[in-house]
């Protein structure tokens, strides 16, 4: 089973090398293309925000590496592995000025992310920034969710409640009829959303959770269709670019210490394995070079693999593989009734639509 979703990429403007419009314009939330993203859909001017903000990139506001540039302009350096983590620690810091930098950062942050949620429920978005019939339609069904879910490496600790609460704050006051919630763990909502996707209603799963900033994994424990504890096997910083694609010896081997870390925890535990699922920061229909490092993955369902995963768990287990947009999405459950959507703020956008 494939639960499909794509990475945030290219918005705004068509692509380069994008090719001619795709005559279809059906939109299906749980296979999202190429069209799909935010990192390049642009603030209008006209949804609140202020002037220097206006006709500036989603990406260029809340990447990892934007967060790194509002704290520097203040004096709070953040290093590029750990930019949550410095965030709470100078939250919490005892030094007014330090406190108060990070306090800034979280408030600007919040804001930022409430102008592209607004610019998502403007009129004219999906016409003025849909360059075909599928985005437009892509477009036009974000204008209708009313509660998003906050996840992502970027909200870990005290960062994801208070960007969180200012996003909230500025959609009030515009009068944007959409809320944004923090989900659970959110930095381990990849993780989370791909044992909750692996179909395994009581049993293990290997998750495995790849990032551009890092790679996870752990043990999923599924009681009843939820996950009922999640044990990390592995967490390595990868610190990879987006557009450059990795060379698959080097993805492969990234994919087997993943693996075989919680194949060991597993074998520790002395439980059976009964799925693996793949939480992955790219596209997985038709993925572009310039839009993941992960573009060049090796077939994990292929007999290579298979014989690897069954030789590692001495039986044959079903393999997930979703996008992480797509993970997350499935790692929290939406208000009743309303029409939800997530956004992970890592080291660029990603989004994922309830599966």
């Amino acid at each position: 089973m494939w639960c499909l979703c794509a990475k945030l990429g290219t918005m705004g403007r068509s692509p380069r090398g994008a090719g001619p419009a795709p005559v279809d314009s059906q939109f299906d939330r749980r296979r999202l293309r190429v069209d799909a993203g935010l990192n390049r859909l642009v603030i209008p001017d006209g949804v609140g925000a202020p002037h220097e903000i206006v006709g500036q990139e989603a990406r260029t506001l809340l990447s990892a590496a934007a967060l790194r540039e509002l704290a520097a302009a203040r004096g709070l350096p953040l290093a590029r592995g750990s930019v949550a983590d410095d965030l709470s620690c100078a939250y919490r810091s005892e030094v007014p000025g330090r406190r108060q930098a990070a306090v800034t950062v979280m408030a600007e942050t919040g804001d930022r992310l409430a102008w592209v949620l607004a610019t998502l429920h403007a009129p004219g978005t999906a016409a003025d920034q849909g360059w075909s019939a599928w985005r437009q339609n892509y477009l036009r069904h974000w204008a209708t969710v009313d509660e998003v879910g906050i996840a992502g490496g970027l909200m870990a600790g005290a960062v994801g409640a208070a960007v969180v609460d200012a996003t909230n704050s500025v959609l009030h006051r515009l009068g944007v009829p959409v809320s944004a919630r923090l989900v659970p763990r959110p930095e381990l909502a990849g993780l989370l959303g791909a044992g909750r996707c692996a179909g395994v209603a009581n049993g293990t799963v290997v998750a495995v959770d790849l990032g551009h900033s890092t790679a996870k994994s752990g043990l999923v424990q599924m009681w009843q269709g939820e996950v009922s504890e999640l044990r990390i096997s592995r967490r390595a910083d990868v610190g990879l670019d987006p557009g450059t694609p990795v060379p698959v010896e080097q993805l492969e081997t990234l994919l087997d210490d993943a693996v075989r870390a919680a194949a060991a925890d597993a074998e520790e535990r002395t439980e059976r394995v009964d799925a693996i699922a793949f939480s992955v920061a790219c596209y997985i229909s038709a993925p572009t070079p310039e839009g993941s490092a992960y573009v060049g993955m090796p077939d994990l369902r292929g007999a290579k693999w298979s014989a690897k995963f069954q030789a590692l768990f001495g039986r044959c287990v079903n393999v997930e593989i979703l996008h992480d947009g797509t993970a997350a999405a499935s790692s929290w459950a939406p208000s009743p009734g309303s029409v939800s959507a997530t956004v992970t703020l890592g080291t660029y956008l990603a989004v994922g639509f309830p599966v």
